[in-house]
């Protein structure tokens, strides 16, 4: 029973902490549009309807779940992280995508949370398939109307207030801040995965300082890789368990995603949290293997 309130507790907290990004989508990427007269009233409110549809979509997965499984669907929904995957996948991707294919991938990503034997992290996987169906139409792009009629230029400031261009919530470093402490006084936060992660970027940009490369600095503000930090790289279920575990994960991502990100600015800490995905649990083995490393060498 306290397994299933704790559960439930959670999804509610993360999803209550991620509104101020919903409502700064609204603000950035549809009443400033809509003063404009670029948009429609109704489209101010898209980040918001986006949301809303990922956990109601998530429910009706949990409540066709327990009707296959012959469970309880109270049961079910107390335990289920669905609603809050759902949630931070319509963050995750542009504000102007396609209602049909957000649908298309909100349902494919919850499905395959829903098999346990899939262990990678199924939110990346829908992020890196939007890409791959947007080149694909050529339609890849996170501008939103806004942007992609007016040639924009944000500086330092502007990034970490949330004006750059980016997913539909993940552009406020400013507000991610302020989840991220928020975040790191709750036991249930994997916060090991996101301080060796940040703090990996923060070396590799040290050393780039160093070798007088002052082009790429711009890696260590860029909101994709913050909020991919923060919130996507730590997810609950589909990340280690273990302490060394965690750190070393968030190590490799940092390492593969700064060099992936050298090429693929926004695309490359997704990709890198997508491979690393793969292996958790030998991620986690590193830990289990270490008693009985030392074990032996002092025997």
């Amino acid at each position: 029973m306290n397994k299933r309130i704790d559960n439930k507790d959670i999804v509610k907290n993360y999803i209550f902490l991620l509104i101020p990004l919903v409502l700064f989508s609204c603000y950035k990427n549809g009443y400033i549009l809509f003063n404009k007269n670029l948009v429609t009233l109704l489209y101010v409110f898209k980040p918001l309807i986006m949301f809303v549809t990922a956990i109601i979509f998530a429910f009706l997965i949990e409540l066709i779940y327990s009707n296959i499984k012959k469970v309880s669907i109270m049961g079910t929904i107390a335990d289920s992280y669905l609603p809050l995957y759902g949630a931070l996948f319509s963050l995750i991707v542009p504000v102007n995508i396609n209602p049909l294919l957000f649908i298309f991938l909100l349902i494919l990503i919850l499905i395959i949370s829903k098999l346990k034997f899939i262990k990678l992290n199924t939110l990346v996987l829908g992020r890196i398939l939007f890409v791959i169906i947007s080149l694909i139409i050529g339609k890849y792009t996170y501008l939103n109307v806004y942007e992609e009629n007016v040639l924009v230029s944000y500086d330092l400031w502007d990034i970490i207030l949330g004006k750059s261009v980016g997913a539909s919530g993940a552009t406020s470093i400013f507000i991610l801040t302020i989840i991220f402490f928020v975040l790191i006084t709750k036991n249930y936060y994997k916060k090991e995965i996101t301080l060796s992660l940040g703090g990996t970027f923060l070396i590799l940009e040290l050393i780039l300082v160093l070798f007088g490369n002052m082009s790429k600095l711009n890696i260590l503000v860029d909101s994709e890789v913050v909020f991919a930090s923060l919130l996507i790289a730590p997810l609950l279920t589909r990340s280690p368990y273990t302490k060394i575990g965690k750190i070393s994960y968030g190590i490799v991502i940092g390492l593969l995603g700064f060099i992936l990100c050298l090429f693929i600015p926004k695309e490359g800490i997704y990709i890198a949290i997508l491979l690393c995905s793969i292996f958790i649990k030998y991620f986690d083995l590193l830990e289990d293997k270490l008693p009985k490393r030392r074990a032996k060498n002092e025997s």
